[in-house]
């Protein structure tokens, strides 16, 4: 099984490449990146290429929520004309919690803001032209190819939360009026890592967009990888406890995707040590309005571990590569970090 993890900012693109038993190639897309054309150009577009170059296709596609740094790649390929005429997207199925209305109309997204209108223009695109499964919850599970899937998040509350909660934007977006303002933050990379308290963990609660992420745990093989997308910590936890694992019970991974690109509010000590594993991937690059990943979430991966790590950024610049720059090299000597080589961070597992 291959692992792409491709570099488009502080947003997810994830490309699953696995053979089965008889040798056929499939490939399992989760999000797309931001509504960047030089980005979609750089990075999913380039795949797909690549994808169709070598006959295969696109199995299944995982729209983990609508934040436009996991849509917006899609966005650009809805119009991108020379690529579906060659993309048959009928023999894809989207996996993609959205709610369905008849009666709206369609306003253009606004910069700075959190919107549905992007959603819905997904939506409607996708269901006139694929297969789309929603109402993916966690516990479920499914089978593609050999390949196993189980959903761990969102939960079935916060699924019927996200149901209230789309309903109701696109009703303000029939009207004209917008969601929240996307606020700014400041970096923690000049803390030294020793400083942070690793068991202090104050929940992103209030981001019902991020909180409402599918995030999945794949098996193939002996093999297995947490993908997280912008999840929280509790229901991560809740999710693995229902399937008896816990702090004297790890669950064994061999990659995982910390949630929410680093942040510090989606990731707890307590999920952490539910875990064992050596492989953290993070989506980011640190010259995000939202300066992530945090360093905080990083101090609380080295406390949860006893033994060597390795840290993979989907990104690589100064500001990047400067996050230990204040700390004693014996303190982070056991956690070597990783960056992207040409546009993807790339793990054969």
């Amino acid at each position: 099984m291959q692992l792409r993890f491709l570099n488009v900012g502080c947003a997810d693109a994830i490309i699953v490449k696995f053979k089965e038993e008889d040798g056929t190639i499939h490939n399992i897309i989760i999000d797309g990146g931001p509504e960047n054309a030089q980005l979609y150009q750089q990075t999913l577009r380039k795949e797909i290429i690549d994808i169709l170059n070598l006959g295969e296709k696109i199995d299944l596609w995982i729209i983990t929520h609508i934040d436009n740094d996991h849509i917006g790649g899609l966005l650009c390929l809805i119009n991108d004309k020379s690529l579906l005429s060659l993309l048959d997207l009928s023999e894809t199925i989207f996996l993609y919690n959205y709610n369905y209305k008849d009666d709206y109309l369609i306003k253009k997204r606004i910069d700075n803001f959190i919107s549905v209108s992007q959603g819905i223009r997904l939506r409607d695109f996708l269901l006139s032209k694929s297969t789309v499964l929603d109402n993916i919850t966690a516990g479920k599970k499914i089978k593609s190819h050999g390949l196993d899937i189980t959903i761990i998040s969102p939960s079935v509350d916060i699924y019927n939360e996200l149901q209230s909660k789309w309903n109701h934007e696109e009703i303000k977006i029939t009207k004209g009026s917008n969601t929240r303002l996307i606020s700014t933050t400041k970096s923690d990379f000049q803390i030294p890592i020793d400083s942070f308290d690793p068991n202090y963990y104050d929940e992103d609660n209030n981001t019902l967009w991020n909180k409402s992420s599918i995030a999945l745990l794949i098996e193939h093989d002996d093999k297995r990888i947490l993908l997280s997308a912008d999840s929280i910590s509790s229901v991560l936890i809740s999710s693995l406890m229902s399937m008896g694992y816990s702090t004297n019970n790890k669950i064994s991974l061999d990659c995982f995707q910390l949630p929410h690109h680093g942040s510090k509010y989606n990731t707890s000590k307590e999920l952490l040590d539910m875990i064992d594993c050596d492989k953290y991937v993070i989506c980011a690059n640190a010259t995000n309005k939202h300066k992530l990943p945090n360093k905080e979430t990083i101090a609380r991966v080295i406390s949860s571990n006893q033994k060597e790590i390795n840290i993979y950024f989907t990104d690589f610049n100064p500001t990047l590569s400067s996050i230990f720059s204040v700390d004693d090299k014996n303190i982070v000597s056991s956690c070597n970090m990783h960056f992207t080589v040409n546009n993807a961070i790339i793990l054969n597992l």
